[in-house]
């Protein structure tokens, strides 16, 4: 007789939904009628170096310092207009710790890492982390995104040692490291 001890019941999905107004986390967010309610817990359902896109449907979102501890994965929004994470001046949106990460199709307004953080303070929006290869953005507006501590660097997004990144057809407006924009 076989035995399980352990399954990923997620193993091998390649997409999942999000929906801030309709979704809900207790979903299996594997459809856009199914989806979960947030963009930190796809990530956390989503499995490591398989492979998936993370489909953000269009809406505002206030979601901060979410962590992307999985590679290969692809968030990717309704639209720079319609899709927009917008946070309070006072939070990261994503801080990359793993390779192929992309990020597309959204706008990503007024995140921020405040005066009183002394390591590790740029990227008011998005920070890459040191050799970190593979990271992408596409079609996304950076507005109005700020950092203004004492190590900080990127006020849209900071790269650190050794990280790689392409970007392509991305506006980056009033965004500010320290007092200069």
């Amino acid at each position: 007789d076989n035995i399980v001890v352990s399954s990923n019941a997620n193993s091998g999905v390649t997409a999942y939904y999000v929906d801030g107004s309709s979704g809900s986390n207790t979903n299996n967010g594997l459809t856009s009628g199914t989806p979960f309610q947030t963009l930190a817990y796809a990530i956390s359902q989503a499995d490591n170096g398989t492979g998936v896109t993370i489909n953000v449907a269009a809406g505002t979102y206030t979601e901060e310092d979410i962590i992307v501890s999985k590679s290969n994965v692809i968030i990717k929004g309704a639209g720079s207009g319609s899709t927009i994470f917008d946070g309070d001046l006072d939070g990261r949106f994503l801080s990359i710790e793993r390779n192929n990460v992309v990020v597309k199709d959204m706008t990503i307004k007024e995140y921020g890492v405040s005066s009183s953080c002394t390591s590790t303070c740029g990227g008011g929006a998005i920070i890459v982390h040191s050799n970190r290869t593979g990271f992408g953005v596409k079609d996304v507006i950076f507005d109005g995104n700020i950092t203004d501590g004492s190590s900080g660097d990127g006020g849209a997004i900071e790269f650190m040692t050794g990280s790689q990144s392409n970007i392509q057809n991305t506006l980056f407006k009033n965004n500010k490291a320290g007092s200069t924009a």
